[in-house]
């Protein structure tokens, strides 16, 4: 099994033949690859608008009935990217799978190295074929442009073909990424195959931030930007780095993606969000969106942030630009809303939100309001008029003991505060900025 077309089986005598491969388009320079045991073989077939392609399958003889039941799977997956990306780039040759006994896969071009032939991992060597075999990272300072867009791309065949495997890939890919607060998209240890195939972030957060590119350009420039990335005549059957993608996205979107880069590829971590509102009785709602981020290396993710709001009846998504920490919009509603929830469908890799409802006359108000209440591993205490200074925090517990004194600050009217340590049960957190004095009790649940 190798590369291209087999054009030839020859007798070589004594029981010898040689099998002659010819591949005719310019190959990535590490996916050369041939492989060697008794195979079964046996094809699919893929017909696209441009044609036919054969999808030539070398299994393992004890396994040959299992993948038969498997790879057709594919058909749908190279008809989905061939639509979204265009043509399949070797389409005058094949595709291929050579089962080997590694994990996972390896995408030769033409001819993937298959560990077995789960739907996740044949989508996601098929997606290798446009992103990493026609167009390849120019340096692994970009290995994401491989194996970012190769994720995601799996995660595509869920959105279009199995659409309820489409939110568990993405909160699966979320709670990985956050489950450590720091690491960049760009490889910055490329000495190291750890950290170049790094699962979390060449991966993962690679994955995220090809889904939030699609985000902030839109579903039309952003499949008409990546087309035209991969027909590039100077990256086609070549290499690219990131900057390359950026400008195709920018000129196919008008979005100036600079400041966008530098906190989501350059920059390490994630935002966290949460967000109080209230609503009058005329429908209006005043929304106040605030962000933690858990690297110092951003300080603000400016993203634009999907709010869904709804009662039993009626639901709205209102999508604000939210530039700075403790940001307040009004949006007008034409019904009475009774939750809101932080992008419920994942567009933006982040933490876990919070949000909070608050007293219509609370919002706006000199008086402090503490929130999520009852707590499990963080409060909030929003200080109206505040803006930023010192503080100084001590909380008791229900029969009147310290459990905590610290001297703290207020940004931008917040003040947080861990209470994952705290035992269940009642507290009182006081609060003195300057001559004034706040008391606020919370609950702390299990």
């Amino acid at each position: 099994a190798s590369n291209g077309l087999l054009v030839a089986e020859e007798p070589q005598g004594a029981g010898w033949v040689r099998h002659r491969w010819v591949h005719r388009y310019p190959i990535n320079y590490y996916l050369v690859a041939f492989a060697v045991t008794n195979y079964e073989a046996y094809s699919d077939v893929v017909p696209l608008p441009e044609g036919d392609v054969e999808v030539l399958n070398y299994v393992y003889p004890e396994g040959l009935a299992s993948a038969q039941q498997e790879t057709p799977r594919l058909i749908a997956q190279m008809q989905l990217f061939n639509a979204l990306f265009g043509t399949y780039p070797f389409i005058n040759e094949k595709y291929g799978h050579a089962q080997f006994s590694w994990g996972g896969g390896m995408e030769h071009q033409t001819m993937s190295f298959m560990g077995g032939f789960s739907y996740e991992l044949m989508a996601h060597e098929l997606a290798h074929q446009w992103f990493g075999n026609k167009v390849t990272c120019g340096s692994w300072e970009d290995i994401w442009l491989n194996e970012g867009f190769a994720t995601y791309l799996s995660g595509l065949c869920y959105e279009y073909l199995e659409p309820v495997w489409w939110m568990p890939f993405k909160r699966g890919r979320r709670d990985l990424v956050i489950s450590q607060p720091g690491g960049s998209v760009r490889c910055m240890d490329t000495t190291q195959v750890s950290s170049i195939f790094n699962g979390r972030l060449s991966y993962a957060k690679g994955a995220f931030l090809v889904h939030m590119l699609r985000w902030v350009t839109g579903d039309s420039a952003f499949y008409a930007g990546c087309r035209n990335y991969l027909n590039d005549p100077e990256l086609a059957h070549a290499s690219a780095v990131t900057a390359e993608l950026q400008a195709h996205l920018e000129a196919s979107s008008g979005v100036d993606l600079d400041g966008f880069m530098a906190d989501w590829y350059a920059g390490e971590g994630y935002p966290t969000y949460s967000a109080e509102w209230s609503q009058d009785l005329d429908g209006t709602v005043a929304l106040q969106l605030s962000q933690s981020t858990s690297h110092p290396s951003v300080d603000f993710f400016e993203m634009p942030v999907p709010i869904h709001f709804k009662n039993a009846i009626w639901d709205t998504v209102v999508v604000v630009d939210h530039n700075f920490s403790g940001q307040v919009f009004t949006l007008p509603l034409p019904y009475q809303v009774d939750s809101a929830l932080i992008d419920p469908e994942i567009w933006i890799l982040s933490g876990q939100n919070v949000v909070t409802r608050i007293r219509d006359t609370a919002m706006g108000s000199d008086r402090p309001v503490l929130f999520p209440n009852p707590a499990s591993t963080t409060i909030q205490v929003r200080l109206e008029n505040t803006g930023s200074g010192p503080v100084e925090v001590r909380v008791m517990d229900h029969l009147g003991r310290l459990v905590l004194e610290q001297k703290s600050v207020v940004r931008n009217g917040l003040l947080e505060l861990a209470v994952h340590g705290f035992r269940a049960g009642g507290y009182v957190v006081h609060l003195r900025m300057g001559p004034t004095t706040y008391a606020l009790p919370f609950v702390k649940e299990e």
